[in-house]
């Protein structure tokens, strides 16, 4: 399956994150259940590069979110969250465009975040994600490959005199595929991360720090071990602007004794600026540079044991003050993946491949009845590759109604 560059249809997403909720009070706990009904137009929902086949899709959401409780210094907060997307395609089952009854699919998401903010200056938060998705057709004929991810994740800091903090955190992600014969693509890493922070002033903090993570993989891909070091800043203004600079180095181990494995080293970067600069407005941007792993799946495998992605991609809700219920919405993305040597092939037959990736987006949201929301968004995304066959471009027009309680 082809890697697909999704922005979880921009307009969407971002009604999702901010829209205000009222919510059921249960106590100090608060409940919102949800509902979003989407429809889509897509231009090429198999991304490819000739033959394109275009359908409409519906796309009904579910969910609930729950917290506890809802005060801002509260030492402790809970919250979870449920959501399935239940996918319709026109063309689901059509004898040309989806001859096995492969398009449609229901994904689902469960989440918790748990956090504690002690007096003592330690603070203390854990996770959970539980996905059961999978990778869509890349081709009429071609199948959908499901698989299940849990995501875990936690950290402990320590604050000393308002001057040093230091943090030590964990992630762990777990995938693995339910069909016997996609299991070559599950995948475990566990990512270890310490970092320390010296105060300059109440809004900026200089950082340095490492990370080190075990990933597994199943034959015929290699165990790899990876490393990062690296400095950088964190600002926070009033809590309404927060940003994190991390520039340093990053490198790789393959747990293998075969000349054709080089263990690389390379630059990295990776930087996040969240904004609320008007009441109500929302700004978020972010820079990386980062290792990838291929995937047999995703039809990358065969271009390299891994891939270096660089990118940035901001995205921006803006509310009218003249018109309080009007949000305009908009995004872009921008990123270039370059392929390393793939292992035991005949390299001279085997054609360098880097991809450069571009994403725009606009769109508004209108909120009425308190309750509900009106959305409507277009999505443009394409990818050039040094191997044509790579390339596509796919448009997508959506308008969504959403309720929240």
């Amino acid at each position: 399956m082809k890697r697909v560059l999704v922005a979880g249809i921009m307009c969407c997403a971002i009604i999702v994150s901010y829209m205000p909720a009222y919510g059921m009070w249960v106590g100090q706990s608060q409940l919102n259940p949800f509902v979003q009904v989407e429809g889509i137009f897509e231009s090429n929902i198999y991304q490819t590069y000739t033959d394109e086949e275009s359908d409409f899709i519906t796309v009904i959401s579910p969910g609930i979110h729950f917290q506890y409780p809802t005060a801002e210094d509260a030492e402790m907060k809970f919250s979870a969250d449920y959501r399935a997307d239940i996918r319709m395609y026109g063309n689901d089952g059509d004898a040309k465009i989806d001859p096995d009854g492969e398009l449609n699919t229901v994904d689902h998401r469960l989440g918790a975040d748990l956090l504690f903010d002690l007096a003592s200056g330690v603070e203390l938060a854990a996770g959970y994600v539980f996905n059961a998705t999978s990778e869509a057709p890349s081709a009429p004929g071609d199948e959908r490959d499901p698989y299940k991810e849990h995501d875990l994740s936690g950290s402990v800091a320590y604050k000393y005199a308002d001057t040093y903090k230091i943090e030590f955190a964990y992630d762990g992600m777990f995938r693995a595929f339910d069909d016997s014969e996609d299991s070559k693509d599950d995948i475990t890493r566990n990512d270890l991360q310490l970092i320390g922070f010296y105060n300059l002033s109440p809004i900026l903090a200089l950082l340095v720090g490492g990370n080190y993570a075990m990933i597994t993989r199943e034959d015929p891909f290699i165990d790899s071990d990876e490393w990062k070091a690296y400095g950088g800043f964190e600002v926070d203004v009033t809590g309404k602007t927060t940003g994190r600079l991390k520039i340093g180095m990053v490198g790789r181990q393959f747990d293998s004794e075969l000349d054709a494995i080089e263990d690389p080293t390379d630059f990295y970067v990776d930087g996040v600026i969240e904004s609320e600069y008007v009441e109500g407005s929302f700004l978020n941007v972010r820079l990386f540079r980062e290792y990838y792993d291929t995937s047999i799946t995703e039809e990358t495998a065969a271009n390299g044991l891994y891939y270096i992605s660089n990118g940035i991609r901001g995205d921006i809700r803006h509310v009218l003050p003249s018109l309080p219920n009007l949000s305009l919405l908009a995004n872009i993305g921008y990123s270039k993946d370059t392929y390393q040597r793939p292992l035991n092939l005949d390299l001279e037959n085997v054609r360098d491949r880097e991809d450069t990736n571009w994403e725009f987006g606009a769109g508004l949201e209108y909120k009425f009845y308190k309750y509900l929301s009106l959305g409507a968004g277009y999505q443009y995304i394409s990818a050039d590759s040094t191997i044509d066959e790579n390339d596509y471009t796919d448009n997508l027009a959506t308008i969504s109604l959403k309720g929240i309680l």
